[in-house]
């Protein structure tokens, strides 16, 4: 930017037309103009000034400048010695000296210069307490008369960006960052220290580098600057602007502020529509000099503030109050030994004198402590849309140091946004379409991260990690996933199920967890039991069966043909066993009643009379007995060596077994009915109860007998050694994951520890006491994880969790074939939302779950907090309900799976029930059939006439003639009584 000094050498004046009374008869003065090369405006203000008043009637003897070239301060004290030496050689008295330099070291070098010779300055320059460089306390109480700083319009302008002006609009807090940009126009050097001193905030003072402002923000975009404030010429700010524009450095996280002093509103052909910036610029003034040039404001500061000067000099020379100068040169300056007389006049009350009867176009020149005189101003602010160039007022602002920014309408402010970069993994983090194709995430961590937005107040910009990784570091210390987006500064928050793992917290930093410990553990394909309604008839082979029901048929017949042909049957001896109870006529059908309810726990009720018919019944409930005691024997072996196969529950198991089985059992009781009914149909239910009954009978012992053998037998396995020993089930985890890790650097450590042993076994210097030593002692380290690792790497890794849970399904059981060995979540969600899949094991190498964040990012503390706050109300056991139990993927339809100490399901037993209604339906049909015969078939129409009454003799006789029918019937030789003893059986 543009500064200055100037000298004014004794001058003497008539009494200008127009000035001041108090003013009027002031003599010549001569003048030191000290001003930096590139700063026009002073020049060109302290010309006008000189022709006006020289107009006017005052005299001005001369104007010797020394010229600024920025920060070189030696040549700025040779050129001011050059001109002072001038002007003493010259015999003409410097009565001022104008300090227009706008860099800090130069402005301190003019005051320290006209300190040291004791010469009145008045300094338009920059500075208030707490200021960078600003050193100069002893001005304050030694020479505070004969120093007038006024600070510049520019450098009130800056004040605007305090938390009482533009900036109180933006979020304070550490993580957002603020650049504030200038020109040389817009001096910023002095207020690196004390602008912002008492904001919590980050900031960024930054020169406005022209040839490259490209870079430049791009720059600040990595540092995630994203709120820009250009203090400078309408020209700086708009190519700022445009050069934005080509990096499209627009948009809600974006905000743009622009403080000129010029007239007019920002241009960007180059904007789209939505880009805007707020602009603050001066509001335009009347009565200012004629022929001003851009900016105004600060032409007419200069010229009013030179011209106030020149009438207080002129008034004090006038009103004999000005001493008598003495000077000394450069040269012959000593300190504190040959140094001017103290000057005893007060410049800075003759000025505020003169201010006060010249208000200023623009406002009055407000003089008071150095460091606090200012010109007073009035400035507007407005929203520009720098689409269509339209502008709408949102404020205003009286220019001071403390000003209050006075709003009309609340401007559009940037949002706080950070990106957060995700890896899928569900119920975490899952991507889908929305209804518009847009591609959106949802999940645990998505509903956290919101509740965590809730708290702090910010936006977020969400996008899938490129490799899918969470993060991992390689042999070289190189990173993938998003823990290298986070050291890249790709993205401010990596978001997911992220374990906390030490080489991870060396490179970014974790949140408190979110999430309970999760370790690894094993999928495998869930064991299908293959179930049958008639599980019951597999005890025993087709052939069995067959033979069986061939043995039951041919010792029915058999019976009946004994019981048919017996002399001592029930049916050949009715009188002899009239008396008996039991009156049993062992017909065919009788005797396939008789053979059938055998079988069951009814028994078959009473026995033939015959000896021989006895001797087949004997033979089949032998017979029976074998057949029952063989089939319950087996059915208790079939079930008990389902069991013996222990199943795979832990990674150790999985190394080990090489077999998973389950079959049901079930339970129930024995049971007895009494005597049968006599028709067909009612002996047909019983007897399909009595089958039902027997089955369930055997069942229920051989379970039982299953179930308490077994609970012997099972001992489970639950070592991790065993994982080396299995070959039927091949197992791996992803390749590169945590898991996969994890196992690598066990293997490593096994393997170094074997180095260890290896060379301290071997080593040469050991003494014969000391290899003795080692010699009878086993290798001490197991190698446990080794062979495992070279298991997996035979096995091959998969590439994600889809090829992963291919191979499990693609096995050919659940005893053989692949698990997969991944994240505890991973599996439960995959065993939550499929039913052919399960869970085994324990789970190993547990860690927490957190949110990272780049490393020293004040966002740790902030989502610690919050994280706390939503613990503390139970929000995270919320979140965990509704993505776990309450997951709208949550498979509740899948088939619970026996558990070996479960009885017989319904699904094997549920046969037996079928046969029971063939049974009855078969007894209903017989029913309706026997019903029919009885009431539907040709009846016999006899007539019956009663019968005389019958005496003894008549009764004698019809006994004869049986016997000798019986006698004619079965061929008894003449002369052979029949037995007169009774069955023996």
């Amino acid at each position: 930017m543009e500064a200055g000094v100037t000298w004014v050498p004794d001058l003497q004046a008539e009494t200008p037309e127009g000035v001041p009374a108090a003013a009027q008869g002031a003599p010549s003065a001569e003048k030191v103009h000290v001003n930096d090369d590139k700063n026009s405006i002073p020049n060109k203000a302290l010309k006008q000034v000189v022709a006006d008043l020289s107009k006017q009637g005052m005299i001005f003897d001369g104007v010797f400048k020394a010229t600024a070239n920025g920060s070189d301060v030696e040549a700025l004290i040779d050129s001011m010695c050059l001109e002072y030496n001038t002007s003493i050689d010259e015999n003409k008295k410097i009565h001022v000296v104008l300090d227009t330099t706008l860099q800090d070291v130069s402005s301190e070098a003019v005051k320290y210069f006209t300190r040291a010779l004791e010469l009145p300055t008045v300094s338009a320059s920059c500075g208030q307490e707490g200021d960078l460089r600003r050193r100069l306390s002893w001005w304050e109480n030694m020479y505070k008369k004969n120093l007038s700083t006024i600070c510049l319009p520019r450098c009130v302008c800056v004040c605007i960006c305090v938390g009482v002006g533009v900036f109180a609009y933006l979020p304070f807090s550490p993580q957002v960052i603020k650049t504030l940009l200038f020109s040389l126009y817009a001096v910023m050097d002095h207020k690196y220290k004390s602008l912002l001193q008492n904001v919590p905030t980050r900031h960024i003072i930054n020169e406005i580098k022209f040839q490259n402002i490209a870079n430049q923000l791009s720059t600040f975009k990595q540092r995630e600057v994203f709120n820009y404030f250009i203090l400078g010429r309408m020209d700086t700010v708009n190519k700022v602007l445009e050069a934005a524009a080509d990096m499209e450095f627009y948009g809600r996280q974006f905000g743009w502020y622009a403080i000129t002093q010029d007239e007019g509103n920002p241009s960007c052909q180059k904007c789209g529509k939505g880009a805007s910036v707020l602009h603050v610029k001066p509001n335009d003034a009347e009565g200012t000099v004629v022929g001003a040039e851009n900016p105004k404001l600060a032409y007419q500061f200069y010229y009013e503030l030179f011209r106030n000067t020149f009438l207080a000099i002129g008034q004090m020379i006038k009103e004999e109050s000005w001493p008598d100068m003495q000077y000394i040169p450069c040269e012959e300056y000593e300190e504190n030994k040959n140094v001017p007389p103290t000057r005893k006049l007060n410049l800075l009350e003759a000025l505020q004198q003169i201010s006060m009867l010249n208000p200023g176009a623009y406002g009055q020149l407000m003089l008071s402590s150095n460091g606090h005189s200012h010109m007073q101003f009035n400035m507007t602010a407005f929203n520009v849309s720098l689409s269509d160039n339209s502008a709408t007022e949102v404020g205003t602002w009286a220019a001071d140091l403390d000003s209050p920014f006075i709003t009309k309408v609340k401007p559009s402010v940037p949002v706080t946004q950070y990106t957060v970069v995700v890896a899928l993994q569900q119920p975490f983090v899952i991507k889908y379409q929305d209804e518009n194709g847009n591609t959106k995430f949802k999940g645990y961590c998505i509903d956290l991260i919101n509740a965590i937005r809730n708290i702090t107040n910010f936006e977020i910009e969400i996008y899938e990690v490129a490799d899918g990784k969470f993060g991992n570091m390689d042999e070289e210390g190189r990173w993938n996933g998003m823990i290298k987006d986070l050291i890249d500064k790709k993205a401010h928050i990596a978001l997911g199920a992220l374990s906390v793992m030490a080489e991870r917290e060396n490179v970014v930093d974790f949140t408190v967890p979110y999430y309970d410990l999760v370790g690894i553990t094993i999928l495998m394909k869930k064991p299908k039991t293959p179930t049958s309604l008639f599980k019951f008839l597999t005890v025993l082979e087709n052939d069995v069966w067959l033979c069986i029901l061939a043995a039951y048929f041919f010792t029915s017949f058999l019976m009946w043909v004994f019981d048919r042909w017996s002399p001592y049957s029930y049916q050949n001896n009715r009188e002899k066993y009239k008396d008996d109870e039991e009156k049993r006529e062992f017909d065919l059908k009788e005797c396939l009643w008789f053979c059938m309810t055998s079988l069951t726990p009814q028994g078959g009720g009473e026995a033939p009379k015959n000896l021989s018919g006895r001797l087949v019944a004997a033979t089949w409930w032998l017979f029976g007995f074998i057949i029952i005691a063989s089939y319950t024997a087996n059915l208790a072996a079939f079930l008990t060596v389902s069991r013996l196969d222990t199943p795979v529950e832990s990674l150790d198991d999985l190394s080990k077994q090489y077999k998973i089985q389950y079959a049901p059992i079930a339970n129930s009781s024995a049971h007895g009915g009494g005597e049968a009914p006599k028709n067909l149909s009612g002996r047909l239910v019983a007897a399909t109860w009595w089958l039902f009954g027997f089955i369930i009978i055997a069942s229920y012992t051989a379970n039982l007998a299953a179930f308490l053998t077994v609970s012997r037998l099972d001992t489970p396995v639950e070592s991790l050694d065993d994982l080396s020993k299995q070959y039927k089930i091949q197992y791996a985890p992803i390749a590169n994951s945590s898991a996969h890790v994890y196992f690598q650097r066990m293997a490593a450590i096994e393997n170094r520890f074997y180095e260890i042993w290896k060379d301290m076994s071997l080593n040469d210097s050991l003494s014969e006491v000391e290899r003795a030593k080692l010699a009878v002692w086993d290798y001490p380290v197991s190698d446990k994880y080794t062979k495992i690792l070279q298991a997996m790497t035979e096995a091959g890794f998969p590439a994600n969790i889809e090829e992963a849970l291919e191979r499990v399904r693609a096995s050919k059981s659940s005893s053989e074939g692949f698990a997969f060995i991944g994240d505890a979540t991973d599996i439960r969600y995959q065993v939550l939302t499929n039913c052919d899949l399960q869970m085994v094991g324990e789970e190993f190498s547990r860690k927490p779950y957190a949110i990272a964040v780049q490393q020293g990012s004040p966002l740790k503390d902030q989502f610690n907090n919050a994280i706390l706050q939503l613990l503390n109300k139970r929000k995270l056991e919320k979140l965990k309900e509704q993505w776990w139990n309450q997951n709208p993927e949550k498979r509740n339809d899948c088939e619970k799976q026996d558990d070996q100490s479960d009885g017989i399901s319904i699904q094997n037993i549920g046969g037996v029930f079928i046969v029971i209604f063939v049974g009855i339906g078969l007894a209903c049909i017989t029913l309706a059939f026997e019903y029919w015969w009885y009431k539907l078939r040709p009846q016999h129409n006899a007539v019956v006439e009663a019968a005389p009454p019958r005496t003894k003799s008549d009764s004698l006789q019809a006994l004869n003639m049986m016997r000798s029918s019986f006698d004619k019937r079965y061929g008894r030789r003449q002369g052979v009584a029949l037995a007169g003893v009774t069955n023996p059986w």
